[in-house]
């Protein structure tokens, strides 16, 4: 039985039975996927790949440079476009206000905040578009003189809550911090909302990320301080960490520089492990390692481990990275997806193999990397027990679902991105 317009009304039948048998433990190939990683479903695209995803309910936002796209991951075995907006280019894309709205880039100093309260009613069917989906308002950024102009972009943006208030974060890459406004909602036009942005101060300084800058920051609602953090992988001076639980003063928790293996650090996680706060962050530039942190006092972070997929190849580009009920998921472009299990991190032994991933997904069609070694995938999230990747550079493959034999599928607490 379907309901209307042909969306599963159990979907996780089909799921359960498609990974019955799937193991959670298995042998970790190099070039190929592990036996408990099983491909359920491609979305191919026509209009391009996607990059970033992000996740919210059944659904995922993702930029594109043809325009907003929402898709549907009720029915894992069958991801679907279930809206888009407009015909235009944007970058990467943050759900906003309970997930009524969406902040997407849309240029180098302009962040369009989206209204996209439609899709949650969509039940299948043609993808909603310009009719359903209107823009609340825009942003604008300014520029820092020139050199630093020239870095300048909306290229990572982070959404959250805090205090009822709605908060957006971008990092420019213009190594002058964190930016951050927060958003309130006004009657607009015909009944429409509008929204009103109030800009905060900057977040970072002096320490602002050097070259490039600061990159893809997440906050986190702190479950040891019972506060939000905001962590920032700052560039090529190493993370921080903030409280944000009064956004008029953040407070700096934590400043770690690049110790062990320099590099930009690109990607930040930071989660409760068991009873402790995990850190864990990766390098895009230089050399690309991944490093797990106890955090659990923030005055002094200790160094559990470091990987890296390739020893011989140090300069291989990492990406993004999932933290989620104590497993890490990692993008690294040309090398697919790995999972790492961090509750087996124990004492603090820097330089040994105490880290290994526990499962690895490799690209559906590898492509040539370009000279600094991008391509394939882009980004991992985790829905409902579900992994779903993101290849940008196959737009054949544009996401894939793939089912985790240590997932229970359907649990929606299994959620994050």
């Amino acid at each position: 039985m379907r309901v209307k317009l042909g969306l599963p009304l159990d979907p996780w039948v089909a799921v359960r039975e498609a990974m019955a048998g799937v193991p959670c433990e298995a042998v970790v190939p190099a070039a190929a996927t592990s036996e408990n990683l099983k491909p359920l479903a491609t979305l191919g695209f026509e209009r391009g790949a996607f990059a970033n995803l992000d996740p919210w309910g059944d659904f995922l936002v993702a930029g594109n440079g043809l325009g907003l796209w929402i898709v549907s991951v009720h029915d894992p075995m069958n991801p679907v476009v279930a809206a888009w907006y407009p015909d235009r280019g944007y970058g990467d894309a943050k759900w906003v206000a309970n997930g009524t709205a969406v902040a997407a880039a849309a240029g180098r100093t302009a962040i369009e905040l989206i209204d996209v309260s439609a899709v949650h009613a969509w039940t299948g069917g043609e993808p909603l578009g310009n009719e359903s989906l209107y823009s609340l308002g825009v942003w604008k950024y300014t520029a820092p003189a020139a050199p630093r102009d020239r870095f300048t972009n909306m290229h990572m943006l982070e959404a959250h809550a805090i205090q009822e208030h709605d908060y957006v974060f971008v990092a420019p890459n213009d190594d002058t911090g964190v930016h951050w406004f927060r958003v309130e909602f006004t009657e607009g036009k015909d009944g429409r909302r509008a929204a009103a942005f109030t800009n905060m101060a900057p977040i970072g300084a002096p320490l602002s990320g050097g070259p490039l800058g600061p990159h893809d920051m997440t906050v986190e609602d702190d479950l040891l301080l019972n506060v939000p953090i905001l962590y920032i992988p700052n560039g090529f001076e190493g993370w921080q960490a903030y409280d944000l639980s009064n956004p008029e003063a953040p407070r700096r928790l934590a400043a770690l520089p690049n110790l062990v293996a320099q590099g930009y650090t690109h990607t930040i996680a930071g989660n409760k492990v068991g009873e402790r706060r995990l850190v864990a962050t990766i390098q895009e530039v230089g050399t690309n390692t991944l490093k797990v942190y106890d955090a659990t006092n923030f005055a002094a972070p200790v160094l559990l481990a470091e990987w890296s997929a390739d020893k011989t190849r140090p300069t291989a580009p990492q990406h993004d990275i999932t933290l989620l009920d104590g497993k890490l998921y990692m993008a690294h472009y040309t090398y697919g997806v790995y999972v790492f299990d961090l509750t087996t991190l124990s004492a603090p032994v820097v330089g040994t193999a105490t880290l290994r991933p526990v499962a690895h997904y490799w690209p559906a069609e590898p492509r040539t990397p370009d000279a600094l070694g991008f391509a394939n995938i882009f980004d991992v999230n985790v829905v409902k027990g579900v992994l779903y990747v993101s290849d940008f550079s196959v737009s054949e493959h544009a996401l894939s679902a793939v089912g985790f034999g240590c997932l229970t599928p359907g649990d929606a607490a299994l959620t994050a991105g």
